[in-house]
């Protein structure tokens, strides 16, 4: 048996498609131990859905999270030895299973939860965060993620994590009005944690200055508004997160 069937046979056991007893007899492992081993596995891929995907399991019923939980597992098997890896296929999976739903509005769904998945990348993301010390001009936070929106989901993540800290207030909405939108998302620079947030029209001008390397001055000036404005923008931006300014 070379490699590539030996994994084929794994993957199958670990979607539920071979018993333990159908692994090959030179494998020599206890059949307890294969089993131990598989639902351990599962049990990673499974929390590893629900941590990085909160919000999307938030707003299913838990029966039908249950149910794409399993069929998820059967169908992606992870294949990296990072188990918050093995969730990357889940938006597409999502796509796939519930497009066509009549219970659950499919799109907002899958949006959510692509916009969940790029928190992931945004707090997993490896380039440094400039240190403002460092810095002689104002810059983008390196971690930054965007993302064109059918629904106000941006929004929805907000309200839904202030709601889920204070459940006095009213839970919000669910699927968010159809109005579109662009979510920022990104790593703070100063706790670390994760942020999604919409993009205000303030924010998308910072966007373009930074990403033009636009001075104030120029910025001010192709824009047609004052100075001060664009340093009231860039102010936001930084207090918001995404953008990074030099200490002065």
């Amino acid at each position: 048996m070379n490699l590539r069937e030996a994994v084929d046979r794994m993957h199958a056991f670990l979607r539920g498609e071979a018993e333990a007893e159908n692994l090959p007899e030179q494998w020599n492992i206890p059949r307890e131990r294969m089993e131990y081993y598989r639902d351990a596995v599962r049990g990673h891929v499974a929390g590893a859905l629900e941590s990085n995907f909160a919000l999307t399991r938030a707003v299913l019923p838990g029966d039908l999270w249950d149910e794409l939980t399993a069929d998820y597992i059967r169908r992606f098997p992870p294949r990296q030895p990072e188990l918050n890896h093995s969730a990357e296929p889940f938006p597409d999976f999502l796509a796939d299973r519930i497009s066509a739903s009549q219970e659950i509005p499919g799109p907002a769904l899958v949006e959510l939860s692509r916009i969940e998945w790029l928190e992931w990348v945004a707090l997993s993301n490896r380039e440094e965060i400039p240190p403002r010390h460092d810095l002689t001009e104002p810059v983008l936070n390196p971690t930054l993620e965007i993302h064109q929106c059918r629904y106000a989901t941006a929004s929805f993540i907000g309200e839904m994590r202030s709601w889920m800290h204070d459940e006095e207030r009213a839970k919000p909405a669910w699927p968010p009005p159809e109005t579109g939108e662009i979510a920022f998302v990104f790593r703070r620079p100063d706790t670390g944690f994760v942020r999604t947030i919409p993009a205000r029209d303030g924010h998308l001008f910072v966007l373009k200055m930074l990403h033009e390397g636009l001075t104030v001055r120029n910025a001010a000036e192709e824009a047609g508004c004052s100075g001060p404005l664009v340093k009231q923008f860039l102010k936001a931006a930084a207090a918001e997160g995404f953008a990074i300014l030099p200490l002065k």
